[in-house]
């Protein structure tokens, strides 16, 4: 391994691997991951739907502006479809009402929907137990692996180095350059010890990223890692889920969606956690399929399959990308919570202006409204 670098991006998900495809075009770049391959943890566990209407301002707006690129992704990036069309139908109890009508103040675009109009998009659901809903149209499934690969694929073409089964130990600022002390675990279980150097460290370790940011003596902005189940139920024979919308509790409570034959449930749980290879807790699938059961006339307990994932949150729920104020050369890629797969090509392309003092360009130059919103320096006040 070369041992000299103008950038070192920690963390191979989607949040590394989108920002260092934007920066290996421009300086010699280097992707770390602690796991024997990329995407392993959060990326390679999200339920990878594509929604504007959900999260917070910033986010409906970074995620907007990623539309196009999922829609019509470039040549040199995939040949296989990245968004399969879905609509989204937001559900509230009579007692609901009240947040659904502030959801749609806020979220103006979607239609409202009375009960039978829900009842026809999403037969299974009990009647007894829905008042109204709304319906968001132009979202749907996200191929997570073809968008986390093509940006590899990217970044190699461009000259990057991607090494996994690398942990950073520490962290060091140097004058005008960053120390990163390596642990290489090799597959025979074998360890070499390395130290890169670098201009710029940029951490997009994910659940990691609070821990990172204590390696550099930075502490973790309040980074908070929390939980999310999920698990796949058979249904029975004589139901075809495979055209029901996305189905989402207006106060997300629960949500599920067709995939691959099975309905994905999630009791939409956010339990805080450390920085872990996530498992379920048999609490949450047990939550998870009485929710079903209470909103549905359907009844199974056939659970094929279940995992859950780590979602990372600042405290005020925005994105943290930006360097970090008080040193040179550390920049914060973090924060995505559960929209990172559907805002990545927004958020590289205002994290490679930001890393790179550079101009956005058309079709993405909206997302300099959000420069400060994101900022770091905001959890630092």
């Amino acid at each position: 391994m070369d041992l000299r670098y103008d950038i070192v991006v920690i963390g191979a998900g989607i949040a590394g691997a989108s920002i260092a495809a934007e920066l290996a075009p421009s300086a010699r770049v280097l992707l770390l991951e602690m796991e024997s391959q990329p995407g392993y943890h959060s990326t390679g566990r999200s339920a990878a739907y594509f929604s504007a209407s959900y999260g917070t301002a910033a986010v409906r707006g970074i995620t907007a502006a990623s539309e196009q690129f999922f829609r019509k992704p470039p040549d040199d990036f995939t040949e296989l479809s990245l968004l399969h069309p879905r609509d989204a139908v937001f559900i509230a109890r009579q007692d609901q009402l009240k947040k659904m009508r502030e959801f749609h103040h806020e979220v103006p675009q979607l239609q409202v929907l009375n009960q039978d109009e829900v009842l026809r998009r999403v037969p299974i659901l009990d009647s007894n137990y829905l008042s109204d809903g709304l319906l968001e149209t132009g979202g749907g499934d996200l191929e997570v692996d073809a968008i986390l690969q093509g940006y590899l694929r990217r970044f190699r073409a461009a000259g990057g180095t991607l090494c996994c089964g690398q942990q950073v130990d520490s962290i060091a600022q140097l004058p005008g350059e960053w120390a990163l002390s390596l642990n290489a675990v090799k597959l025979s279980n074998s360890q070499k010890r390395e130290q890169v150097r670098c201009g710029i460290v940029v951490n997009a370790a994910g659940s990691w990223a609070g821990e990172l940011g204590k390696l550099a003596g930075l502490g973790d902005l309040g980074l908070q890692p929390r939980r999310r189940t999920a698990l796949m139920v058979k249904l029975p024979d004589a139901v075809d889920a495979s055209e029901l919308p996305l189905t989402i509790d207006v106060e997300e409570q629960f949500y599920f969606k067709p995939d691959a034959g099975l309905l994905l449930v999630s009791p939409a749980d956010e339990t805080p956690s450390i920085a872990c290879d996530a498992r379920p807790e048999e609490l949450d699938i047990a939550l998870a399929m009485d929710r079903l059961e209470r909103v549905t006339s359907l009844a199974t307990n056939r659970i094929e399959h279940k995992w859950a994932g780590l979602r990372t949150f600042a405290p005020d729920g925005e994105f943290v990308v930006g360097f970090d104020p008080r040193v040179d050369g550390f920049f914060w890629m973090a924060g995505q919570g559960g929209y990172g797969v559907q805002s990545a090509p927004g958020l590289a392309k205002l994290a490679g202006s930001l890393v790179t003092g550079s101009t956005l360009l058309e079709g993405f130059a909206s997302l300099d409204s959000f420069r400060e919103v994101v900022s770091p320096a905001r959890l630092l006040a």
